[in-house]
């Protein structure tokens, strides 16, 4: 995985943090579409590394991604 594709899925870990099941997104317009804007607060100032890092740590969200 790219570093890019890590930060990516680290930005969409912290967004669904407290997301129980598919039903929960599925209720919330926020977390279907997540973005940086939503967590800015919690991961300002820190680096790529710094985010993916509290993602890993923070997160019980487990989330594959294909090479194409």
């Amino acid at each position: 995985m790219t570093d890019q594709q890590k930060l990516a899925v680290a930005v969409l870990k912290l967004n669904l943090e407290g997301a129980n099941s598919a039903y929960d997104v599925a209720r919330n317009p926020e977390l279907q579409n997540p973005t940086i804007g939503r967590i800015k607060d919690k991961v300002a100032g820190l680096t790529a590394d710094q985010i993916i890092e509290l993602a890993d740590r923070t997160s019980s969200l487990r989330i594959e991604v294909s090479g194409q």
